[in-house]
């Protein structure tokens, strides 16, 4: 069985004329070795923050799964 591990980033930025930034990546690994990364970067414009759901997905078709994400409303 593989070791599927995401360690969680983070990294923010204090300005003082825009305030306070943050942003979320990952770094995936499978059985030790770094497969996907992710790096947060958070600025006054344009910061890099990522979804878990796209790790997820990203993840799972590097491990050769097919991945298809439907939105479906609550009935």
């Amino acid at each position: 069985m593989k070791l599927i591990k995401i360690v969680e980033l983070f990294d923010e930025s204090d300005c003082e004329t825009c305030g306070s930034s943050y942003a979320q990546g990952y770094k995936v690994y499978v059985d030790e070795e770094l497969i996907l990364s992710y790096i947060p970067m958070a600025h006054c414009y344009d910061s890099e923050s990522y979804d878990i759901a796209d790790v997820h997905k990203d993840t799972l078709e590097y491990l050769g799964y097919e991945v298809e994400i439907v939105q479906e409303d609550c009935v």
